[in-house]
């Protein structure tokens, strides 16, 4: 759906801004958010989400609004939707993170909370 809730964002003038999100269905409410970025004059928008489902009419969507880049995982195949956005579509594997899971899970005293410590640490600023 769309944003509910309209507040003109302030102080993204010239800036390049981020979206997280978790899950892009039809892509309505990420492309509301990023209009009101554009409109009060980000000058470039990314979008990072975990999971790109890319429901119908979302690649029509994405394909005619305002993001400059789209960083996806690949937790659901990509293939269609890359062939569709091109070089603004970056697909990020999960399969290092699934496999340290694993390993986790069979090893004798094996912590699958250690794997997310571990990439909170790796990746904190």
């Amino acid at each position: 759906g769309k944003i509910k809730r309209f507040e003109i964002p302030t102080g993204v003038k010239g800036k390049e801004c981020i979206i997280v999100d978790d899950m892009i269905d039809t892509a309505e409410t990420l492309i509301s958010a990023a209009l009101m970025l554009h409109n009060a004059g980000a000058s470039k928008i990314t979008v990072a989400a975990t999971h790109g489902l890319f429901s119908d009419p979302a690649l029509e969507n994405l394909q005619n609004g305002p993001i400059d880049q789209l960083i996806v995982t690949d937790t659901v195949p990509q293939d269609v939707a890359k062939e569709a956005l091109g070089d603004r579509l970056q697909v990020v594997t999960i399969a290092p993170l699934i496999g340290r899971i694993l390993y986790q899970m069979i090893i004798p005293g094996g912590s699958v909370s250690k794997v997310f410590k571990d990439l909170e640490r790796s990746i904190s600023l």
